[in-house]
């Protein structure tokens, strides 16, 4: 891959989000004129193991996990400190609440499908968040998608144990109550309960307190009692049944 300001100008005004690690900026495309989003690590943490670690492994799953609710990579630099995707025409989290159902479903639906294909290939994304719902435009297909696969575990085959017992992972209030004792172990339910709490924020407008419910009133509280059990037993163990779930809420409405 090339260098970025080859083929890139970064565009130098306020940045469209900044993170821990990484600060994302609108770009243009030289070779076609494309407005595109930039995502780079902080200067500081270029040589530093455990976030390029993360990059690579944000990149590497959104490059092999083709869908279209799934945030796509489409290029990036060799080392893995920066890449390109599609800009966002909205940002799930920036969106007025509590929303209406439309929206909410349109929502679910769309990140319940990238996550059924990200999950069946083994990677659990272990940080669904309104920050990490984007809204995207691309060949007049409009759909919600999945980004910031940094914190991505994939089961089985992670070589090294970056997640310790008792260390908080993801983001407080969305992250499922059992990545505090073991979240490099957790499964797809951890997805499960993360994409339930941000349903519970966007019905209520309250961020979430760590491990407390957060239920809505109406047809929408068994949903998201469901899905954010802190049993990760007694929730959907997959997308599929998320799905389902959604199925009895738009039948009732």
């Amino acid at each position: 891959m090339s260098k970025p300001h080859k083929n890139y100008t970064l565009d130098g005004n306020k940045p469209l989000g900044v993170g821990g690690q990484a600060v994302v900026r609108k770009a243009c495309d030289k070779r076609d004129g494309t407005i595109i989003a930039f995502k780079q690590l902080l200067p500081t943490l270029r040589r530093d193991e455990e976030s390029l670690a993360r990059m690579r492994r944000e990149i590497e799953v959104q490059t092999k996990v083709k869908h279209r609710n799934i945030m796509p990579i489409l290029d990036h630099s060799e080392s893995f400190y920066w890449y390109t995707m599609p800009i966002a025409n909205n940002i799930f989290s920036k969106l007025s609440t509590p929303m209406g159902d439309d929206i909410i479903i349109n929502v679910i639906k769309d990140c319940a499908n990238g996550l059924m294909e990200a999950h069946e290939r083994g990677y659990v994304h272990r940080d669904i968040t309104p920050n990490n719902i984007l809204l995207i435009d691309e060949s007049d297909d409009t759909r919600w998608v999945v980004s910031d696969w940094g914190l991505v575990r994939k089961r089985g085959y992670t070589t090294a144990v970056r997640t310790l017992p008792g260390r908080q992972l993801g983001t407080e209030g969305f992250s499922a109550p059992e990545t505090w004792k073991d979240a490099h172990n957790v499964d797809k339910r951890a997805d499960v309960y993360g994409l339930g709490r941000v349903i519970a924020w966007s019905l209520t407008g309250e961020w979430p307190a760590p491990n407390l419910p957060l239920l809505p009133t109406g047809l929408w509280k068994d949903f998201v009692s469901n899905t954010t059990d802190i049993d990760p037993n007694k929730r959907p163990k997959d997308m599929y049944g998320v799905l389902r779930l959604l199925e009895k809420v738009v039948n009732h409405l």
